[in-house]
């Protein structure tokens, strides 16, 4: 019995003694095997005692420790938790490489996740009394709104007047807006300018009476008017009576215009006297 008790002791002293060593050799980079293996050697050693979260504290800070995705394999399982800002602070790992970690533990070590962490039991649940369902009650239709929204159209301009400018006088057109009568608007037609008559004979003239010619403007259809002058007869004679010796005779003179007509007269004739014998 006493034999059996010693043996104890000493495996148990051995084994503490290959667990600092362990710590010592991995700070020195001489631990072999892989990166997990010696992570996992290290974990085993700060859970044994061996060594302390200070002491690989400060040989991270030393560099003997540089594998961001190692630190934050650690961190996610709970080790150097109480350092855990300051790694962050001063560049030895960030999140994505505790998130490394994370997926690295769940994925190849079955979900170890914080096994350094004491886990409390949780609380069994308190019964609670049985309530009676709530019965919902509907709900009330949102008020509909009677205001009614007006949509602002651009205006659409549509003739409503039109007056021609004249030669003389400007004209314009009056436009409304198709979706509000009240709008309006007037565009300005500019005078022409000076008139561009032609003539026409309206009324002819006679040998007795005057004409008329009138003058209209193309563009404005201004008019006025001016006389024509009396025409000149044109006569031509007409023997109506012979003269003789003893009576007078007649000249007709007819207009060939007017049909006006006045009479000459034919002198007489002289006597031709015949020589007779008695």
């Amino acid at each position: 019995m006493k034999k059996l008790r010693n043996k104890i002791v000493m495996a148990v002293l051995v084994s503490v003694i290959m667990i600092a060593s362990v710590g010592v050799l991995y700070m020195d980079n001489k631990l072999p095997g892989t990166l997990n293996e010696s992570i996992e050697v290290l974990e085993y050693a700060l859970d044994e005692g061996g060594i302390t979260e200070e002491y690989v504290m400060e040989n991270i800070r030393k560099g003997a420790l540089n594998d961001p995705h190692g630190i934050g394999q650690m961190l996610y399982q709970g080790y150097l938790s109480s350092y855990k800002d300051t790694l962050i602070a001063e560049g030895y790992v960030t999140q994505e490489d505790i998130e490394w970690g994370k997926w690295f533990v769940d994925t190849y070590l079955g979900g170890s996740g914080s096994s350094n962490e004491q886990s409390t039991p949780e609380p069994e649940p308190t019964p609670q009394p049985e309530q009676k369902p709530v019965e919902e009650q509907p709900k009330p239709e949102p008020e509909q709104s009677t205001t009614e929204t007006v949509v602002q159209n651009d205006p659409v301009w549509i003739e409503a007047e039109r007056v021609e400018a004249s030669c003389t006088e400007d004209g314009y057109i009056l436009y409304v807006n198709e979706y509000d009568k009240a709008e309006q608007k007037q565009e300005i037609l500019p005078k022409i300018g000076d008139h561009a008559y032609t003539s026409q004979v309206t009324v002819n003239s006679s040998c007795t009476s005057e004409g008329e010619l009138t003058y209209t403007c193309e563009r404005c259809s201004e008019t006025y008017t001016e006389p024509i002058p009396v025409l000149s007869h044109t006569y031509t004679s007409k023997e109506t009576k012979a003269a003789t010796c003893t009576s007078l005779g007649e000249l007709t003179f007819t207009c060939d215009t007017c049909g006006d007509t006045y009479t000459e007269e034919i002198e007489l004739l002289p006597h031709e006297m015949t020589e007779s014998h008695i």
